[in-house]
């Protein structure tokens, strides 16, 4: 086998990886190999400098230790801003350690680290990857990949809150941060465009441009997006109040929303989200920054061990 690195965050799954890294770095070893190299991240970003660091001295899979926004770094460690890929043979894999989880639940993925360190033993699938191109908080213009979903409005809150939260409630404390989202949120004017066509305009709760098909800690808000396909699913939920969110948020769990009344849903390659107003972003679980956006896909860049 080629060399493999596991980009480990410790501070995932409520800090429980950095207690068990040792276990985790003797048993990968083991399945993977002695040439197997482990390394810890210490910072926010820390993960994708590490991922440059190991494809610049040839590894041949990375592997994301951690939850999604772990696997958002090592990504981008991948793919450059312009959308160039700096190992275009290497594999990404990951070994889901998060509190949400929610790149894996489209694969049907368990959470097993053995399962985890033969994926990553195995051939890379040829896997689509989203570039957004967005305001960042100090308002300049900042580009970044994703892996599953990029979306905006309420979303962009609870990642906010949820990152605030003490993650020690696991899957819960996702819902506990988006019930304070909701009680901070009110609906916003939105334009969205899907392939250059005017989708959306007026009022919306979010709206998102996915890869995958849950976030916020199971909540399947794109069941018909497919990874591989080459578009971007976008879905936009309408001006609902906080009751009426609340109660249709069971069909989010459900993998129903795309039913509910006043959701619209659409697919393509390039999306593009404005708003008059201050609108917070959500990537891959992150929050880093506001509208307005342009989303498109680099259509099967990144070969993904995915089973």
């Amino acid at each position: 086998m080629g060399k493999t690195v596991l980009v480990v965050n410790p501070h995932s799954a409520n800090g429980s990886t950095g207690r068990e890294v040792e276990a985790i770095s003797a048993r990968a070893r083991a399945v993977l190999g002695d040439g197997a190299q482990v390394v810890l991240t210490n910072a926010m970003g820390h993960a994708t400098a590490l991922t440059v660091t190991a494809l610049e001295e040839g590894a041949d899979c990375v592997v994301a230790v951690g939850g999604d926004g772990t696997n958002n770094e090592v990504v981008n460690g991948f793919v450059r801003t312009d959308g160039t890929l700096r190992a275009p043979k290497a594999r990404f894999s990951f070994l889901p350690r998060g509190t949400g989880g929610d790149f894996r639940r489209t694969f049907g993925l368990g959470k097993e680290l053995e399962a985890a360190l033969l994926r990553a033993k195995g051939p890379g699938t040829p896997t689509d990857v989203g570039m957004v191109t967005f305001t960042a908080h100090d308002g300049t213009k900042a580009t970044r990949a994703f892996i599953n979903i990029a979306s905006a409005g309420l979303s962009g809150i609870v990642d906010a809150k949820v990152n605030a939260t003490s993650k020690a409630l696991g899957p819960a404390s996702f819902f506990v941060g988006s019930l304070k989202g909701l009680l901070a949120f009110h609906p916003y004017d939105m334009t969205v465009k899907v392939d250059g066509e005017v989708f959306h305009t007026g009022k919306a709760a979010l709206c998102t441009a996915a890869n995958g098909r849950y976030f916020g800690g199971g909540m399947q808000v794109a069941p018909g997006a497919l990874p591989d396909d080459g578009l971007l699913s976008v879905v936009c939920l309408p001006a609902w109040g906080s009751l009426r969110f609340t109660w249709e948020s069971l069909k989010l769990y459900a993998g129903d929303i795309t039913k509910a009344s006043g959701v619209k849903v659409a697919s393509g390659k390039v999306v593009e989200m404005d708003s008059s107003e201050e609108v917070l972003m959500d990537i891959d679980g992150e929050q880093p920054g506001r509208l307005p956006a342009s989303y498109r896909l680099l259509e099967k860049a990144l070969l993904l061990c995915r089973g």
